[in-house]
């Protein structure tokens, strides 16, 4: 379980969550998620179920359109993620952070986000692990 911050309630990691998001069309990137809200550091915006494919249906989603929706595991599987977060456009300095497992992803803020604000992440991912440290 992960705790929300502003809520201080637990959530359940297996169902999905997002709070303060919006969907628009970004100029040479396509679509990417932006902030409805003003977001704090350390706020989960989105905890998303995820579909992970076998290492034949990566082979095969990789020759897709998918290709660029997907994540890769450090098992060089694709993982489908539901929700927004096959949406996050890339950026050298993101302001989210997330972990992905075999069941979610969980993606936080980790830099204040004003409204009207693109959400990013960093596509050289290793895992990124949340904590005090890489969340600012």
């Amino acid at each position: 379980m992960w705790d929300d911050k502003e809520s201080s309630k637990p959530i359940e990691v297996c169902m999905n969550y997002s709070v303060g998001l919006n969907i628009k069309e970004v100029v040479g990137k396509g679509r990417g998620v932006f902030a409805t809200q003003r977001l704090e550091i350390g706020r989960i915006v989105e905890i998303a179920p995820t579909v992970v494919l076998s290492p034949e249906d990566t082979l095969q989603v990789l020759k897709t359109k998918l290709k660029t929706y997907v994540y890769v595991d450090v098992d060089d599987r694709a993982v489908i993620a539901l929700g927004y977060a096959s949406l996050y456009n890339h950026s050298n300095t993101p302001n989210c952070a997330f972990v992905l497992d075999d069941s979610t992803i969980v993606m936080v803020a980790r830099k204040v986000i004003e409204v009207g604000e693109e959400l990013t992440i960093d596509y050289e991912w290793d895992n990124q692990m949340l904590t005090a440290e890489n969340i600012k």
